[in-house]
């Protein structure tokens, strides 16, 4: 035991002799390191392994490209000789588990959400996608071990970013077309704009890392999205500048945690390793008899042709936390669109909804939520200007009663909501209880609205949330549960949601229910 004890610590050391850091951070950063045999690898680290993306050099003619965990190929890679593809696909444990070229779109969401898109050329894109294209800062590794963090145009570097070259030099400043303009004169740092003490504001740090969302006595608190310098991603609950409640941390190596955070510490949920990226059929497309529940949220707080309003997008963010948690029906990405200011254009909406319509089964439900100014008839989405460009409640009710879905739940905290006309047509766990009651439910169209068709909904500043939707989250939580039966249903919540708000609005507003529906449609379960 003793002499392979010392054995042992002969083969670390040698090892530790062997691989050298030659440049940058090899334990926890972006390095890289000289391999025995005068191996090289380039890229990034964890813990003194290779772990993220990077490029290994067998010799100057054959590298590995792509992804690494704990010192072995792990993910979406490529072998190349004299730089040109002899084999790729996805790798597990240092063997190719499936040999498949494919670009694209390669893992997550790459329309709507957080992906990674894998070009012809070979570089590899991770960040946030709207309607197909990047946005905000992204994270860009290059075949030849080089990688950009920054603003993307075209397709190429353009705006504010940084690169980190293969000689361990790190350029930033302004580019455009891919062409480095210069350094930035007057590097921009703290509060870009909004509150950033006790409000709303967009922040960015001494190392570029960008934040966007609430504060409270200038740490960040409430539903916020970080973009960290080195591309991770973090959507979800803050709280005295930590994750606190529930959240998804998006890794720049395709990793990603998602579920319950406190102080900084993550609690419960999921974790993926994505080392798998290639769907099946079934999971776009399923032919089984599963019910799914399908969510388009909208919030539109800013206005070019009216008043803004302070909490709207917020009642919206914090309904999709909701619908992400195990109450909700911890719903994925591919069920759930979050349309926020911005981007909750007339086409952008009907567009995502008229998307999930055509996508519902038989057994399937389908949610469409508004937050935001109203008419009489119609809301107001953010291109609306002063006339023309309204969502007409009758476009929406079209679109979602052509749907094949069982259940049809239309929820508006809008001003004259209550305008909108129903059509008369018949129609083990915490998740696994919601979907059993949808499964057991009649189904139908429901209308769950705000106010009257003559009133006014109102926004208060202590509850910092539209009255309606405040009470409406609060219900959903598990105060609308009457009986007892961990199981929110329609009645229970409209109930709930009624008796409230008359009450804190001295009886000026009046929230209103119509439709043909089943009394006991679930909206939300309680956690076992």
């Amino acid at each position: 035991m003793k002499n392979l004890l010392i054995i042992i610590t002969l083969l670390l050391s040698y090892q530790l002799q062997a691989n050298e850091c030659l440049l940058g951070d090899c334990i926890n950063g972006f390095g890289i390191q000289k391999i025995q045999n005068n191996n090289q690898y380039l890229g990034e680290f964890k813990n003194g392994l290779k772990s993220g993306q990077g490029v290994y050099y067998y010799s100057k003619t054959i590298k590995y490209v792509g992804s690494w965990k704990n010192d072995v190929r792990n993910g979406e890679g490529r072998m190349y000789l004299n730089d040109q593809v002899t084999q790729e696909g996805v790798w597990e444990n240092n063997r190719i588990k499936i040999a498949q070229a494919n670009v694209g779109c390669i893992d997550g969401d790459c329309e709507n959400n957080i992906g990674t898109f894998l070009y012809k050329d070979g570089r590899k894109l991770f960040g946030a996608f709207r309607n197909g294209k990047p946005i905000g800062k992204i994270i860009c590794y290059y075949p030849d071990g080089q990688k950009y963090i920054g603003k993307w145009a075209n397709d190429e570097k353009g705006g504010e970013g940084s690169v980190y070259k293969k000689d361990g030099t790190v350029i930033t400043g302004i580019w455009n077309k891919n062409q480095f303009l210069g350094e930035m004169k007057n590097k921009l740092t703290g509060c870009l704009n909004g509150d950033c003490i006790n409000g709303k504001g967009t922040y960015i740090y001494s190392d570029l890392t960008r934040y966007n969302g609430g504060f409270n006595n200038n740490l960040a608190n409430g539903f916020g999205v970080c973009y960290y310098a080195d591309g991770d991603i973090y959507i979800g609950e803050w709280k005295n500048h930590n994750f606190n409640g529930y959240g998804t941390m998006y890794f720049n190596n395709g990793t990603t945690i998602e579920g319950v955070w406190k102080n900084g510490i993550y609690q419960e949920g999921s974790s993926t390793a994505n080392t798998n990226v290639f769907y099946d059929l079934d999971d776009e497309e399923s032919i089984d008899d599963e019910p799914k529940i399908w969510v388009v949220l909208v919030g539109v707080s800013r206005y070019t042709t009216m008043q803004s309003l302070k909490y709207t997008d917020d009642d919206a963010f914090k309904l999709y936390s909701f619908f992400k948690s195990p109450e909700g029906g911890a719903l994925p990405d591919k069920q759930l669109r979050l349309l926020i200011d911005e981007a909750a254009t007339k086409d952008e909406i009907l567009k995502n909804l008229d998307d999930f319509a055509q996508k519902s089964g038989k057994n399937d439900a389908i949610m469409f939520f508004f937050s935001g100014h109203g008419v009489d008839g119609a809301f107001l989405p953010s291109d609306y200007d002063g006339r023309n460009q309204v969502v007409k409640h009758k476009d929406l009710l079209d679109i979602i009663e052509n749907s094949k879905a069982k259940s049809k739940i239309i929820i508006a905290d809008a001003c004259h909501s209550g305008s909108f006309t129903a059509k008369r047509q018949n129609h083990e766990t915490t998740i696994n209880t919601l979907y059993s009651a949808f499964s057991n439910s009649r189904g139908g169209t429901l209308l769950l609205l705000s106010s009257k068709a003559e009133e006014t909904s109102i926004e208060s500043n202590g509850l910092r949330q539209g009255v309606f939707s405040h009470f409406l989250i609060t219900g959903l939580n598990g105060h609308a549960n009457t009986n007892s039966d961990k199981i929110i249903t329609v009645k229970e919540i409209y109930d709930y949601v009624y008796t409230n708000v008359r009450f804190f609005t001295n009886n000026r507003q009046t929230p209103v229910i119509r439709g043909n529906f089943d009394e006991n449609m679930p909206m939300g379960t309680i956690r076992f």
